[in-house]
């Protein structure tokens, strides 16, 4: 059976909030649910009176309303491994319809939260701000990020690719120019889009 559900009237009852409670509480019994009459504080002589006449019970003393842990449905904890990518926290918030993730590490061991709120104050912050982030962030994870895959990757020393030096090319979403300088504004240039793929180089 599911826990109860107790009606309570005002903190120091009347009769009409104890007669009230007692009512309300029968009424939904009579529709299935597991309701009980309670109290919040003592009886008066008037409502005793009535009661002990009319041979109902009193309601039970409840001492405090506060819910217990045992209580509240408590959701599933949604997890995001530490290295994983900003987009990635905000997909899984926006697919679990959660705003709050716990990062742990690669032995599932908690290491901290990370919230929705979080996640937008990077995307809202200064470019300055985010450039020297991103200037850090693993190619893996810009990869991820446009949910693509590496056709051409340097090693971020002074390597020439026509020309071009620190390139890497990307398989994904075909982006434009303003994509690139809003998610990638550490990026040089935009050198080449096609259909699959784009490359820039890295300042």
């Amino acid at each position: 059976m599911s826990l109860p559900i107790y009606v309570i009237g005002h903190k120091n009852p009347d009769t009409d909030s104890i007669c009230a409670a007692l009512a309300l509480a029968e009424l939904k019994r009579q529709t299935g649910i597991n309701a009980v009459a309670a109290r919040l504080g003592t009886l008066n002589p008037e409502t005793k009176f009535i009661l002990d006449k009319l041979h109902v019970n009193m309601p039970v003393l409840l001492t405090t309303a506060r819910s217990t842990l045992e209580e509240i449905e408590i959701d599933d904890a949604v997890t995001i491994e530490e290295g994983q990518t900003i987009r990635r926290a905000w997909d899984l918030c926006l697919e679990n319809h959660v705003k709050t993730l716990y990062v742990v590490d690669d032995k599932n061991e908690y290491k901290g939260m990370v919230t929705l709120g979080d996640v937008s104050k990077i995307q809202m912050q200064d470019l300055n701000i985010t450039s020297e982030l991103l200037k850090e962030t693993p190619l893996e994870n810009l990869v991820a990020s446009v949910k693509g895959s590496f056709i051409l990757k340097g090693n971020l020393e002074k390597i020439s690719v026509a020309g071009v030096e620190n390139i890497f090319a990307l398989r994904g979403d075909t982006p434009t120019k303003d994509y690139v300088n809003e998610y990638y504004p550490f990026a040089k240039d935009l050198i080449k889009v096609t259909p699959i793929c784009f490359a820039i180089s890295i300042i």
